[in-house]
């Protein structure tokens, strides 16, 4: 990418992410006509597989999600980043200093892999429970903003992969019930997953690693996918549409498993919703590689690198998880 394409390709990402700013409408008008129906929320962990399958979801014309249609199917996609100045807090996952919800000496913000871990987790889980009427009205309406904005008139349904409702599931049906959400819970091996966030893919653990050794974080990575992955599917037991997909099977069989996937998802399934050779990714995208070819072998590289006390911090504390999830603990090449 051209240094000139690559800042036109920045400078509009940031619009697309941020031009509700600059649209007064939304001080005056309440979005009543665009109708909530059925919305889509994907939940899982960041490098989870959720950028690659819900770009495909977002092909579908009848999609918008918080920056764009179907034409904009690469570019933002978590309310909890597009619209952080504006979610409630129990919706919130803060990036910007002036808005982090709990504070902590060493599992600082922003936070990727870590708002889930022992000693976060209550501060972040929202059910049922913790619904509050204000609250709810600002979230649906944040929703029906983007439906109209982006919809043009037409019946659409939203599309948001933010990872924090992972653990926050019962909240979110709890505020949108009468429109029938759809949850879909998106996994990744979890040996790879914790131990390639630990070395740094999150930015979290990145920061971390100045006062952590590589054990300590490969622990929280551990708690924090154990207890994501039990929240979602302890709340995935109390509300109609709720599904689990392993990105592996998407990368195996990518054809078959969309299908299956637009089938619970009442979309009509389209080829061109998979990554086709002749597809653009569209101005305004970040990680242009998440797309055409997919990398079928994306853990292999892993599995290789995972030293023997590694996997067994993880396997203490996911691999229950993990069997039920029909993954097994990959045999390490290091002692």
């Amino acid at each position: 990418m051209s240094s000139l394409h690559s800042l036109a390709n920045t400078a509009w990402y940031h619009w697309r992410r941020s031009n509700w700013l600059l649209d007064p409408r939304r001080l005056v008008r309440d979005y009543h006509d665009a109708t909530i129906r059925r919305p889509i929320f994907f939940l899982g962990d960041q490098g989870g597989g959720l950028t690659l399958i819900g770009r495909m979801i977002r092909r579908h014309p009848d999609i918008v999600s918080i920056s764009g249609d179907h034409r904009h199917w690469a570019g933002p996609d978590e309310m909890q980043r597009v619209m952080e100045l504006r979610l409630p807090k129990s919706l919130k996952l803060a990036r910007l200093p002036i808005n982090v919800e709990v504070q902590h000496d060493r599992l600082t913000a922003p936070r990727s892999w870590s708002y889930a871990t022992d000693e976060l987790l209550p501060a972040y889980r929202k059910t049922a429970a913790d619904y509050d009427p204000a609250e709810a009205a600002t979230f649906r309406f944040l929703i029906r903003e983007a439906m109209h904005r982006h919809g043009k008139g037409r019946h659409v349904r939203f599309f948001d992969k933010s990872q924090v409702y992972t653990v926050k599931l019962g909240l979110i049906h709890a505020i949108l019930e009468d429109t029938e959400p759809t949850f879909v819970l998106v996994t990744r091996n979890p040996y790879v997953g914790c131990y390639r966030a630990a070395q740094g893919k999150a930015i979290d653990m990145a920061r971390y690693a100045a006062f952590m050794d590589l054990r300590e974080r490969v622990e929280l990575c551990a708690q924090h996918w154990s207890n994501a992955m039990r929240c979602a599917l302890e709340d995935g037991q109390t509300v109609a549409r709720f599904t689990t997909l392993r990105f592996e099977d998407v990368l195996a069989a990518p054809e078959a498993s969309i299908r299956d996937l637009c089938a619970f998802l009442d979309l009509d399934f389209d080829p061109e919703m998979l990554p086709q050779p002749h597809h653009k990714i569209p101005l305004g995208s970040r990680f242009p590689d998440r797309w055409y070819p997919l990398k079928t072998d994306i853990n292999t590289q892993y599995f290789a690198q995972i030293p023997a006390d590694m996997l067994a911090v993880i396997d203490a504390r996911c691999g229950e998880l993990a069997d039920q999830f029909g993954y097994e603990r990959p045999v390490s090449q290091h002692s």
